[in-house]
């Protein structure tokens, strides 16, 4: 909870705003000031709208799709419970269809994570909730390389933004995609 209080803190006293040394007491008097403004101005995330549970998700249920190269790429969110949500993206292109990853976004231990399974190398990926809108959902771990952060930007209710950033081989690496609501969906 205090962490970013401490890196404004870290930065505030590194661009030389806080400098004297003859007095600590101005100091000391300036931190509690700023502390106190940062606390009167933070979003509160236990208000019902933000929260952090799966209940205030289930708005990414349903099919989408995007143009990519050699074909159309597809999304679907379906609810499995009031604790789980199971999604797969997978490619059409022709009459072939491949799954490239399966995912589910989970409540474990009043958490929320999602998880992402990549068909290929059978591996799993977990990334915890850390922020949560109406109009967009955030999933991290910095433990990973890629992706270690993943965004779902609702961002007029049948278009959706789907980013997953990350390390590639030393490298900040982002793929991105602009998704619509298939409402003529049917699975092949």
């Amino acid at each position: 909870m205090l962490k970013p209080y401490v890196c404004i803190l870290k930065g505030i006293i590194n661009c030389g705003l806080i400098v004297s040394k003859q007095k600590p007491f101005v100091n000391l008097l300036v931190i509690i000031l700023i502390l106190f403004v940062l606390s009167a101005c933070r979003v509160e995330t236990s208000n019902k709208e933000y929260s952090l549970s799966i209940d205030k998700l289930f708005w990414v249920t349903g099919n989408w799709k995007c143009r990519a190269e050699g074909g159309i790429i597809f999304e679907r969110w379906t609810r499995s419970s009031d604790k789980l949500l199971k999604g797969m993206i997978y490619s059409v292109s022709g009459s072939d269809t491949l799954v490239l990853k399966r995912m589910r976004i989970e409540e474990i231990d009043e958490y929320v994570y999602y998880i992402l399974k990549f068909e290929q190398s059978n591996s799993e990926r977990s990334l915890q909730l850390l922020g949560n809108s109406p109009k967009g959902l955030v999933f991290e771990n910095h433990e990973r390389d890629f992706p270690n952060k993943i965004i779902y930007a609702n961002t007029n209710g049948d278009m959706l933004l789907v980013r997953f950033e990350g390390l590639v081989d030393g490298k900040v690496n982002m793929e991105r995609s602009y998704m619509y609501r298939d409402l003529n969906f049917s699975i092949p």
